[in-house]
């Protein structure tokens, strides 16, 4: 009767054995305000965004789980323990010397031949993954970076519509001066009071978009609540690249998607050989003790899958086709990355161009018509007109060569989140202090 209860006991010690305790995560505190009252770097901004609590531990979840991957890939297989009673009695005449109990461990040879092949395979992939993480850090540091700069560029933008305000206000006292002597009708009065609105007007609207850029930037960093950012860089430094070859030359070394997509195409390489090699189709074994009253033997059992019906080709076929689409996507990206470089080095000449030819220039023009212009009307051979149009023009001049050093700024940015060359610390481990 005791030998009934047996399998229930077994049972109850699997169970118990399958209990567990968990952890639940915790992440890091959100950014305070505290994050902010130092001037902080474009690098501190960009190590900001890295470390931020969700950001940070997502990438570390996604690396993780790469890792435990590739560590239940290199396990040998669980063997299979079978316990099995036969020739036991159903009622009282049965005699219980008859009763055989047999105790069997077997293993799947297919799991243990294939440990090598999984393995490399999943090492590959946890390459994989970690090059997706550094591409995913190269790309979120150009985002803060651009982020960055268009903050910057729109403070020195309100800063510009402020001293345009200036312009119009000083025009509106000179003017009001020259109505009062009798020399100017009340008209242009009128006319030089409404372009102190309309700076007015220009000046809250450039705030306003400064003050909106600052709060993309602070929750791109990873703040959850409106904070005032003090920036200590400006502009990016615009520094022409003078070769496109080499460009593409660093870019096939340094870009992480070139490089996870090679590790993924080194992966279903692997799992092609593991296929070709047939695997499956070797024995499950078995052995143990069975024991019948007092007679001790031994058993043992081989378990093959009979290769009628599925010869193992088509799964060998389909995982070639997946080595064929990994190569392909291997090759598409290193198109993708040689267009961004290309187009990147394009557009960061033109920028250049345009800001040393043309920008720069026009702001030197301007300037120098300003001050001739002022000049020859102290000496009365201008009218005063001209002369406000002559400051009003220095000015824009000003944000036309803000808004071509910004695009010049742009341009250098994604040529370096082209080429790889972002400094950016390791994604989703803790700052060096």
């Amino acid at each position: 009767m005791q030998r009934r209860f047996a399998p229930v006991v077994i049972a109850l010690a699997i169970l118990a054995g399958c209990n567990a305790n968990i952890t639940e995560p915790e992440l890091a505190p959100a950014y305070t305000q505290e994050n902010a009252l130092e001037s902080l770097t474009r690098a501190d901004c960009i190590g900001l965004a890295m470390h931020s609590a969700p950001t940070a531990a997502a990438w570390n979840a996604r690396r993780l789980a790469a890792r435990a991957s590739l560590e239940q890939a290199g396990l040998l297989p669980n063997p299979t323990l079978s316990l099995g009673w036969e020739d036991f009695g159903l009622n009282q005449a049965a005699s219980a010397s008859q009763l055989q109990t047999t105790l069997s461990l077997a293993m799947a040879l297919q799991d243990v031949f294939a440990r090598k092949r999984r393995k490399a395979a999943a090492q590959e992939e946890l390459t994989a993954a970690e090059a997706d993480l550094r591409a995913e850090a190269m790309r979120l540091a150009a985002v803060v970076s651009h982020a960055y700069d268009q903050l910057v560029a729109a403070r020195e933008r309100a800063q510009l519509a402020q001293d345009l305000g200036a312009v119009a206000e000083h025009q509106r006292v000179d003017v009001e001066e020259l109505v009062a002597s009798g020399i100017a009708a009340h008209i242009q009065l009128e006319r030089a009071e409404a372009e102190v609105a309309q700076s007015h007007a220009d000046r809250a609207v450039a705030e306003a978009q400064a003050r909106a850029l600052e709060l993309e930037l602070a929750f791109s960093l990873g703040f959850e609540r409106p904070v005032k950012l003090q920036l200590s860089d400006s502009l990016t430094d615009a520094t022409p690249s003078p070769d496109l070859e080499a460009d593409l030359t660093a870019a096939v070394s340094s870009r992480q998607e070139i490089a996870a997509a090679q590790a993924r195409y080194r992966a279903e390489r692997e799992r092609l050989k593991l296929a070709a090699e047939r695997v499956q189709f070797l024995p499950t074994v078995g052995a143990g003790p069975r024991k019948q009253g007092d007679e001790l033997r031994g058993v043992a059992t081989i378990d093959v899958a009979l290769a009628i019906f599925d010869s193992g080709s088509a799964a060998e076929n389909a995982q070639s086709a997946a080595l064929l689409a990994s190569a392909a996507a291997l090759r598409s990206t290193a198109r993708d990355v040689a267009h961004e470089v290309a187009a990147s080095f394009e557009k960061l000449s033109a920028s250049l161009s345009y800001l040393s030819d043309h920008a720069n220039d026009l702001s030197d023009r301007r300037r120098t018509l300003r001050e001739r212009t002022e000049l020859l009307f102290r000496a009365g051979e201008v009218d005063y007109a001209e002369l406000a149009l002559t400051r009003r023009d220095e000015v824009q001049a000003r944000i036309a060569l803000l808004d071509a050093r910004l695009a010049a700024s742009s341009a250098r940015v994604d040529l370096d989140a082209a080429t790889g060359s972002i400094a950016i610390p390791v994604p989703g481990e803790p700052a060096k202090k």
